[in-house]
């Protein structure tokens, strides 16, 4: 759930207040019917204030703006946690503050640019600008290349897959942004493909990255996965396997 969840004033403790318009039971009491479904909750907050506690069934938190005031690092380290669930905690300061080379040391993510939009050139820029920072994805602590347009966007099927496929490789959280009440069954195919979804979770954490683009390249923990991504529109593309890295002279299937 994104921002505006909350009033726009503390109570007189400084604790965060859900706007009860909004949420009239909550936010408390929404986690738990959530959690109680078998989904995780997710939470934004997009002031992490001097001291942020959040002492609910939150899944996923992600704080920023203000960070730069203080420092962003020591900003989200004294982010409280009151609460004995686990918490995976996502850094979004848009890639400031060469987030990614200590985010791994405070949270479980970090984005790595500005808000994606529904055209297909945004999600290749967004991954091509962040390909020479790949190296620093690893268990527990990925790059966040923000969410993935499926089904809303006006994009074509293949680039939908493309899209999909991309994030996946590079070890970008899988975050969804569409109404899946309303969803096509090509476009529920792509985000139910097991084989994709296995490539991201591979237990290795390492992403793919490019330098020789338009090819992508990365291990895995029984391989090296490689993609060929057309980001200016349908295109007739070919890779040499001895030119990829890590794969280059070795053998393969």
């Amino acid at each position: 759930m994104d921002d505006t969840w909350s009033k726009m004033s503390r109570d007189s403790s400084g604790n965060l207040v859900a706007d009860q318009t909004k949420f009239p039971s909550g936010i408390k009491s929404l986690a738990e019917e959530i959690c109680g479904m078998g989904l995780k909750f997710g939470l934004m907050e997009i002031e992490a204030g001097a001291m942020l506690r959040i002492p609910w069934l939150a899944r996923l938190l992600c704080t920023r703006r203000k960070a730069w005031k203080l420092g962003a690092k020591i900003r989200y380290q004294r982010v409280v946690l009151a609460t004995s669930t686990k918490i995976f905690y996502s850094l979004c300061d848009w890639g400031a503050h060469s987030v990614w080379t200590w985010g791994a040391s405070v949270g479980n993510s970090w984005r790595v640019g500005e808000d994606i939009t529904k055209t297909w050139s945004s999600a290749t820029n967004i991954a091509a600008s962040n390909a020479d920072i790949a190296y620093y994805a690893a268990p527990s602590g990925f790059s966040d290349y923000n969410m993935i347009f499926i089904r809303n966007s006006g994009r074509t099927e293949a680039e939908e897959r493309a899209h999909f496929g991309l994030w996946a490789i590079c070890k970008s959280p899988l975050l969804l942004c569409t109404e899946l009440t309303n969803i096509s069954a090509s476009s529920l195919k792509i985000i139910k493909s097991k084989v994709i979804i296995d490539i991201n979770k591979d237990p290795l954490g390492k992403a793919a990255s490019t330098s020789l683009y338009p090819s992508w390249a990365g291990p895995l923990s029984d391989g090296v996965i490689i993609g060929l991504v057309a980001a200016y529109g349908t295109a007739t593309l070919t890779a040499s396997f001895s030119d990829v890295p890590r794969l280059e002279s070795g053998s393969y299937i």
